[in-house]
Parts: C-alpha cells; structure tokens; sequence
C-alpha cells in the first residue's frame, strides 16, 4: 500500500464523503481514515493510484478549502520544522530567510498568519522546516535571542 496524507480538510468531511472524492476523480483507495484536526490518511493500492491522486487533488478546492496531498511520511523519518517568533513586522523577509539558512539548510519557509500563534502588530511569526532535526535542534539554540533587524529578539521552539 501508499498511504497518502490529505491535509487541510474542511472539519466536517467523513470518510464518506473523502472517498466519494476519490471515486469522482476515477482515483482508487483502499482505507480512508479521518483524523480531527482537519487531516486523513488514504491508502492507495498502487504507486499509480497514489501518484494520480497526489497530480490530481493537492490544491483541489473541496468543500472550500484548497485541499493538501502528498506521501505520508513515518514520524521518524520526518523532518523537524522550527517556529520563529518575535521577529518585527517590518522585517526585510531576504534578510530573515539568510538568517535562518545560516544555521543550515532548510525545505521550507512560511510566514505564518494564524494569530493564535503569537503574531501581534508589531511581531510576525515564521516556520522553517530544516533537512534534519539535528539541524533544527542547532537553529533553535542559534537562533534564539538572536537579534533580527536590531530590534527583536527571536523566540524559537522545535514543533514535531
């Protein structure tokens, strides 16, 4: 089997209604199991099926929401994305980005905008998956209280 995982779900999507997705799109599966939290799993009976979902629904607008779809992967083969607030709101984003690609390399970068993460008016929020967690337990003691844009200093926390 390849499990997929399918992320940003609508809260009131059921496995019914996420394998009548899958049947629309000509796409077979095998399990569909829905977690709270807005995420599932779906297992595909082939590489095939799995490739075809991933080319066909990551993005897909389902019941309102842009829908995310990719292979899952084991927690311990995942990577350690690190969250980086207290950085100004005025920030030049260039130069926070070589700031956290100075401790190594990282997949990605996203500017977060939910407020219950501590985003304030004159504060932002950051979260950077970097390629191992070793990397990220290193950025997380470089980095916080780092001093960005001399003005604030980073807060960081591992999330797994």
């Amino acid at each position: 089997m390849n499990k997929l995982y399918i992320g940003s779900l609508p809260a009131d999507v059921n496995e019914g209604t996420l394998r009548q997705l899958f049947q629309e799109q000509g796409i077979n599966c095998a399990n569909v199991l829905v977690k709270k939290g807005g995420y599932a799993f779906v297992d595909c009976p082939d590489q095939t099926s799995a490739d075809n979902a991933i080319d066909k629904l990551n993005g897909y607008m389902f019941m309102g929401s842009a829908i995310v779809v990719e292979p899952s992967v084991p927690r311990n083969k995942r990577s350690i994305t690190v969250q980086v607030s207290n950085i100004p709101a005025h920030s030049n984003w260039e130069e926070v980005e070589r700031v956290l690609s100075s401790v190594g390399n990282f997949k990605k970068f996203d500017h977060v905008t939910d407020e219950s993460s501590g985003i304030t008016e004159n504060s932002s929020v950051v979260q950077v998956t970097y390629d191992t967690p070793e990397i990220a337990h290193q950025a997380v003691t470089a980095l916080n209280g780092h001093e960005i844009n001399e003005i604030g200093r980073a807060s960081c926390r591992e999330r797994v």
